[in-house]
């Protein structure tokens, strides 16, 4: 599982050409921002809680093999780049 902090080291990595942030935003200030702007407000009870998830049920009932997270992370990035998209 990866974190939101996690995927931007993996982008940095992979980007380091690009201004990727790595920082985590401290909770107090986030909940001053989410006084003033509604799309952090909508996000503030999500904050710092895991979603865990597994796909071993589809692997065993659909013999399905998945590429990492991080894999698939790099493999998104990379065509939004070449759609000129980011």
């Amino acid at each position: 599982m990866l974190t939101m902090p996690d995927m931007g080291r993996v982008l940095k990595l992979a980007y380091p050409a690009r201004r990727i942030p790595t920082r985590v935003a401290p909770y107090p200030i986030l909940r001053l921002l989410a006084l003033f702007d509604p799309q952090i407000r909508a996000i503030l009870p999500s904050v710092g809680v895991a979603h865990p998830m597994s796909n071993a049920r589809a692997r065993a009932d659909m013999a399905m093999n998945f590429i990492s997270p991080e894999g698939a992370l790099r493999a998104t990035a990379a065509w939004l780049i070449a759609a000129k998209e980011v």
